[in-house]
């Protein structure tokens, strides 16, 4: 429960981080908030890939993206918590940028078992 207070603490901040410029020069001019060019919505996902609550909304995050049509914009958020979050950010980055898409889902597999 406290680990889940946490991430929402953050993901709070973040958000009144953004509300300080003004909720409308925030949100417009902020690149991680915008969906990719030609859509018009994205679902738009902050996590860390050693996080068990990341682990089981991953699959539900999926399954709407497929069933919507909907793209998702993947944000890295490792938590200090984590101890190899860092490094699984990293790793999971590079084979996004240099492998196939089931290798990615393979390694992701294995980082959150």
């Amino acid at each position: 429960m406290k680990k889940s207070l946490k991430t929402i603490a953050c993901a709070l901040m973040f958000v009144s981080a953004c509300l300080a410029q003004g909720p409308d020069e925030a949100l417009k001019n902020n690149p991680v908030l915008k969906p990719p060019k030609g859509a018009q919505v994205a679902i738009i996902v902050f996590e860390d890939l050693e996080c068990p609550d990341c682990a089981r909304a991953a699959p539900l995050l999926e399954e709407a993206a497929k069933n919507y049509n909907i793209p998702v914009v993947r944000h890295d958020y490792p938590l200090a918590m984590h101890p190899w979050a860092h490094d699984a950010a990293i790793l999971a980055r590079y084979s996004w940028d240099t492998a196939a898409s089931d290798t990615l889902a393979a390694i992701e597999g294995i980082v959150r078992a």
